[in-house]
């Protein structure tokens, strides 16, 4: 098989990406174009990891600075995916904290029952769930939402 006679179709898509050159820099851009593709974000961040180690050495071919090179987009785009999910965990856990508090602030504790409706008080905006709890019960709270477990 040769590679750079591969047509361009993204079922030749992970082997154009082993390629050379301008197949391997088109295969790149392929690659970051994808949307929701399974596959996408553990194929960049394996490139992404084969871009830093070469990075790392010293003495890089010719090819292995192209290959570098054609690879820096991949890692500039997967460090910002990867922080950025980093940042919405991070927000996440912010919130589910400042629930538990209020929880915790109105209810003296928060016991297993309602910790367990955390992820639906989660689904609600921060206004809606915050008026939520300061105008329930904890029996209204855990009669309305551990209905809808």
């Amino acid at each position: 098989m040769v590679i750079h006679q591969l047509p361009i179709h993204p079922d030749t898509l992970w082997l154009r990406l082993l390629g050379r050159g301008t197949v391997q820099r088109t295969a790149v851009t392929e690659l970051r174009a994808l949307a929701n593709h399974p596959l996408q974000r553990q194929a960049l961040a394996a490139l992404a990891q084969l871009q830093i180690t070469l990075q790392r050495r010293h003495n890089l071919s010719r090819s292995e600075q192209e290959i570098a090179m054609n690879l820096s987009p991949v890692y500039e785009q997967w460090l910002e995916e990867t922080l950025e999910r980093g940042r919405q965990e991070g927000r996440q856990e912010g919130e589910r904290i400042d629930l538990e508090a209020l929880l915790a602030a109105k209810f003296d504790h928060v016991d297993e029952d309602l910790v367990g409706i955390i992820p639906q008080l989660m689904a609600l905006s921060p206004h809606d769930r915050t008026r939520l709890i300061l105008r329930s019960s904890r029996q209204d709270l855990l009669a309305r939402f551990q209905g809808e477990a």
